[in-house]
C-alpha cells in the first residue's frame, strides 16, 4: 500500500540500522500495532549513523531488506535516504527525520519508538538536540528481555507500550548475524528466508568490515 499524505494516522516510527534488519525489529512493530496505540508502524533504515559502525552496508541494500519485514499495517519508509538527497547533512539524526516526517506528512501524529534499554542506560541524554527532540515528539517505549524496568520512573516525554496476547522473545543482534553468516551458519531463524536469501543472493557481510 502506498503511504498516503493527506490521511491523518498515528504512525510509530521505528527507526534502526538494518543492518541487517532481523525477526526481532518485526516482532517490536507487531507488538506496537497489537497495544493499538498507532494505526500503522514505519521502518526507517538510518541513513548515515551519526557514530562510525562496523560493517555497515549500503542504505541501497538496508532499506530493501527493511522492506522484506512489510505486512499490513508495517512498511518501510526512505525518509531519511529523502532527507540526506535534500539537505546532504552528512549524518541522520532523529530530530531532522521527525522534523522531515512533519514537514512531508503534515496531518499525521508521529511516536518515536525505542527500548527500555535506552532509558535504563540514560543514552537518549546524549542524543542530538535531546532537550529540543523531547519537545517535538511522544517516545513509545517497549520492554525489552533483559531489560526490565521494575518501578523505575519514567522521563515525562517516553510513554510505555502495553501490549497483550504476544510473546516476547529474546532476540539476539545484527551483530551476531553478521558474525554467523561469516562464520557460514544458517542466519533464517533470525532474520526470516527472504532477507537471508537476499544477503546470500548479494554476497553481504561474508568479510569483516563489510
Amino acid at each position: 500500500m502506498r503511504i498516503d499524505s493527506t490521511s491523518s494516522l498515528q504512525v510509530a516510527c521505528l527507526g534502526f540500522s538494518a543492518n541487517p534488519p532481523r525477526k526481532g525489529h518485526r516482532d517490536a512493530a507487531r507488538r506496537l500495532l497489537y497495544s493499538h496505540r498507532v494505526n500503522e508502524v514505519w521502518l526507517i533504515p538510518v541513513f548515515a549513523h551519526p557514530f562510525q559502525k562496523e560493517d555497515m552496508e549500503s542504505w541501497e541494500h538496508r532499506f530493501l531488506m527493511s522492506g522484506l519485514l512489510d505486512e499490513p499495517g508495517i512498511r518501510t519508509s526512505p525518509i531519511e535516504w529523502e532527507i540526506e538527497e535534500k539537505e546532504r547533512r552528512g549524518a541522520s539524526y532523529t530530530l531532522y527525520t521527525v522534523r522531515g516526517l512533519k514537514e512531508k506528512f503534515p496531518s499525521h501524529t508521529f511516536l518515536w519508538c525505542v527500548g527500555s534499554d535506552i532509558v535504563l542506560d540514560q543514552s537518549y541524554l546524549r542524543w542530538h538536540e535531546w532537550e529540543q527532540l523531547q519537545k517535538e515528539i511522544t517516545f513509545l517505549m517497549l520492554e525489552r528481555p533483559g531489560y526490565e524496568l521494575g518501578s523505575i520512573q519514567l522521563p515525562e516525554c517516553f510513554e510505555l507500550v502495553r501490549e497483550y496476547g504476544y510473546n516476547i522473545a529474546r532476540d539476539i543482534s545484527s551483530t551476531e548475524v553478521r558474525a554467523m553468516i561469516r562464520l557460514g551458519k544458517d542466519i533464517t531463524p533470525h532474520v526470516g528466508k527472504k532477507v537471508a536469501q537476499y544477503i546470500k543472493e548479494h554476497k553481504l557481510y561474508q568479510t569483516q568490515g563489510r
